[in-house]
């Protein structure tokens, strides 16, 4: 780590004045000869070369069909003078670099991060040379794998240390993600350094218990004071021989939390060097425990001593084409997850490793980060020395760059290699490896030993990939078309994935990718998720779903009103997602956790994002918001033993409510209802019968069958005693949703409040996946159940670039008409 100092320059971060050249693979052998040679063209800011090619006036050397086909050339004019750091964040993949003709650093790792020590003097030439990864994937040899992985066109993948992004026909746009991909800095040479810095921050009780370390690097003298400062203490170091060490006792301390629980509490760690105070970044002060059950088979997150139910993303990078890693960017992003009640958020081992300001802001937003190895799928060479090498050292790195953070609390060997090894029918003691047993642990154990070790994802078990031991891949309900009561059946562990599907965008997002019921077939397939070899893909999944809960047949539904096979598309997996979890966290179920696959389409697709491209929420996203509120009700069909309403309450503080059930015929004539005073002890659930609450016998889930049915919906309301305020409803119906039209008397005014706008939305008749389309202002809520009598008053967000006031449309799946605003 360097820290800042006011005898240097500030970090020169080198964005403007690229160019970029495109030449054929090995056609240049240095830079002296592609300077003089390469066909150079003004690049502008430094980007990876897909973004810099997609903007135009670059053309592909004859017989390459892409920029991995090919070398890419980078080079700028560096006019400062001095001794410096040349800081490169991420190179993509084999690359070569020059400063004039001097060959300074050689990478072949994507997750490699280096720093070489330039002197300069002014008018000297940075070059950059991307070797093509199509020639390498064609040159490399080695051990022959044990098994092949289908998702992945090119097996050689497993020799290189480089994203598997662009590589995964049919689960990723074909992307090359070539050139630099993070920024590159020029660090002043004078700036002190702290080697192997390390930040351990512990919650004993009531006290946080800080150490802190480094080794004495450039410009440090040893054996000089230094103090170190956090929670309004500061105590002076000790020095042995060049490592320095300093430790704080914090009393009382505000703990950390997942936002879920309470406050993600930050507190500042600095030290003070020559008199001057230096920040190494902010730390929260937690416990960490996986609660794996007596017989082992379990694993839960207990933080701070109480068990938390992770409801967590698996993470989609912003953009995989420019790969921007500026604060404004991920916040936006990590708000919106937080917003929705995520508390986990799982970096999957397909993907990237994500930069330090997305870190950070999982700190500061109480986010968990379940992050995976960039391992997946693959027989890795781990017994060649070099690369397990080259491994540790990423591993190093990530974990080193890590230290104090509270949200990392999983470090994961990667994804689906047991899994991958078991399908394939080895023995169970080839489903991981030294690496992944015996070093990784080691290493987390000796940089980060607060944090949790998963070798896999998924593991445990007599097969890796069964739901109900240890970590697992859940998609009983979703892929493999159980019906919704398998996620009680399948008795989930913890889902580490789980709940994929084609989700539908807003009618507003298809109209952009120009998609309506005149697309070919063809052409429209290619917008939607497939495993690589399926004979299906995930619009068939959301298809046999839209069945199953409405009854339509979707293929004939699409030629015949497009517009309702949208909606009915939008409604089905928002309410699988929505039942799955509210089984999920029913109180006398076991599961712990259940991580979505994904957060965010990585194009303009109807991919498995809950989030589309552009960053506007889907009908899933919404889903899950109301499924992870962590004051939560949940109606539960208990069959013969009736309708059951568990109040769930995560905060700390009493809950003090109403809890009501109205049984409407019709959706809008109450046949049966009733209420009581419920008080829900911090960290604590509720359980009230149907009965209960009615005060007699009432067929409430419609199980003896009496006759026709008394009633189509149940609508459970939790509501504050003081305020009245509406907390949570929940409708359950007995009999189905079905797929009949009525008029459902839908109203829609929006009103102003200050600088905020709101929109309230009331009903006649009980309105299913009430929708709100507004091309300006984004809903705090949006296809929800509205029962009659009950309006719900929504807040509306401007979204960024849009001026003016509110305006749009209110519809909802089983009402004839739609009313404006």
């Amino acid at each position: 780590m360097f820290l800042p100092t006011s005898r240097a320059q500030d970090d020169i971060e080198l964005v403007a004045g690229w160019d970029m050249a495109l030449a054929a693979a090995g056609q240049f052998a240095d830079a002296a000869q592609a300077q003089q040679h390469a066909g150079w063209k003004p690049a502008g800011h430094l980007a990876p070369a897909e973004a810099i090619f997609r903007r135009g006036g670059f053309a592909l050397p004859a017989a390459a069909k892409n920029l991995h086909d090919c070398d890419v050339w980078y080079r700028l004019r560096l006019d400062q003078r001095g001794d410096f750091i040349l800081a490169f964040e991420g190179l993509a993949t084999i690359t070569d670099v020059w400063l004039d003709d001097r060959l300074v650093l050689q990478s072949n790792s994507m997750f490699a991060r280096h720093h070489v020590r330039v002197t300069l003097h002014g008018g000297e030439t940075l070059v950059l040379a991307f070797r093509s990864l199509g020639k390498r994937l064609a040159e490399v040899t080695g051990k022959r794998a044990r098994w092949r992985v289908p998702m992945i066109v090119e097996q050689t993948l497993r020799f290189l240390r480089t994203t598997l992004l662009g590589h995964m026909p049919g689960w990723c746009p074909d992307v090359a993600i070539v050139g630099p991909w993070r920024p590159i800095r020029l660090i002043a040479a004078s700036r002190p350094e702290l080697r192997d810095l390390r930040i351990e921050a512990r919650l004993d009780g009531g006290t946080g218990n800080l150490s802190a370390g480094f080794t004495a690097g450039a410009n440090i003298m040893r054996g000089q004071p230094i103090r170190l400062r956090c929670g309004g203490q500061a105590v002076t170091g000790e020095w042995r021989d060049d490592q320095w060490s300093a430790q704080i006792a914090i009393a009382d301390v505000e703990p950390w939390w997942p936002h879920s629980h309470g406050e993600p509490h930050l507190y500042a760690v600095d030290v003070e060097l020559d008199g001057a105070w230096y920040s190494l970044g902010k730390t929260g002060f937690r416990s960490l425990v996986i609660e794996r059950g007596k017989d082992g088979a379990d694993f839960a997150f207990v933080v701070n001593g109480e068990r938390v139910f992770a409801r967590g993303v698996c993470w989609s990078p912003p953009d995989i084409v420019a790969f921007p890693s500026s604060r404004d960017v991920y916040e936006r992003e990590l708000r919106l997850a937080r917003d929705a009640g995520i508390n986990l958020i799982r970096v999957c081992g397909t993907t990237v490793y994500e930069p330090q300001v997305f870190h950070d802001l999982a700190d500061e937003l109480g986010i968990m980060i379940w992050q995976d190895l960039m391992l997946a799928n693959f027989d890795y060479p781990v017994g060649d020395p070099i690369f397990r090498q080259t491994l540790l050292n990423e591993t190093k790195e990530f974990l080193a760059q890590r230290q104090g953070s509270p949200s990392l609390v999983v470090l994961c060997g990667g994804s689906e290699i047991s899994q991958q090894a078991a399908m394939m029918g080895l023995p169970s003691s080839l489903w991981s490896n030294s690496f992944l047993d015996e070093d990784v642990p080691a290493l987390l154990h000796a940089l980060r030993p607060d944090v949790a070790y998963v070798v896999n994802s998924p593991c445990d078990g007599d097969l890796p990939f069964v739901a109900d031991y240890g970590v697992g891949h859940y998609y009983g309900v979703g892929a493999y078309r159980r019906p919704l009561e398998d996620a009680r059946r399948a008795d989930v562990a913890f889902a580490a994935e789980c709940l994929a599907f084609s989700n539908m965008p807003s009618r507003q997002a298809l109209a952009a990718m120009q998609l309506d019921e005149a697309t070919p077939l063809d052409i429209w397939k290619t917008y939607v998720p497939r495993d690589r070899g399926a004979s299906w893909d995930f619009e068939d999944i959301r298809h046999h779903y839209m069945h199953e809960l409405y009854g339509v047949d979707p293929e004939a539904l699409k030629r015949q009103d497009f517009s309702r096979y949208v909606g009915f598309a939008q409604a089905a997996t928002a309410e699988v997602m929505e039942a799955v979890f509210a089984e999920w966290r029913r109180p006398r179920g076991r599961t712990a956790g259940g991580v979505v696959l994904m957060w965010k389409d990585l194009a303009p697709s109807l991919g498995w994002g809950v989030v589309d491209h552009a960053g506007e929420p889907k009908a899933a996203y919404y889903a899950l918001k109301r499924a992870f509120r962590p004051v939560q009700l949940l109606a539960s069909d208990e069959g013969v033993n009736g309708l059951q309403a568990h109040v769930l309450n995560e905060r700390a503080r009493t809950l003090r409510a109403i809890l009501s059930l109205e049984c409407l015929r019709d959706g809008h004539v109450r046949v049966a209802q009733g209420a009581q005073e419920i008080e829900v002890s911090g960290r604590s659930t509720l359980a009230v019968s149907a009965t209960a609450l009615l005060g007699g016998f009432f067929d409430t889930t419609y199980a003896y069958r009496f006759g026709p049915p008394a009633h189509d919906a149940n609508v459970l309301r939790l509501t504050d005693r003081d305020s009245g305020d509406l907390l949570v409803e929940a409708v359950h119906f007995p009999s189905g949703r079905g797929q009949e039209r009525h008029d459902a008397g839908l109203e829609a005014a929006a009103e102003r409040q200050g600088d905020q706008f709101w929109l309230v939305v009331s009903c006649k008749r009980l309105a299913q996946a009430v929708t709100i389309e507004d091309r300006a202002f984004q809903p705090g809520d949006n296809y929800f159940h509205l029962a009659p009598g009950a309006p719900r008053r929504i807040l509306l967000s401007r979204m960024p670039g849009y001026t003016g006031d509110p305006g749009g449309i209110v519809s909802a799946l089983n009402a004839s008409g739609r009313v404006k605003y």
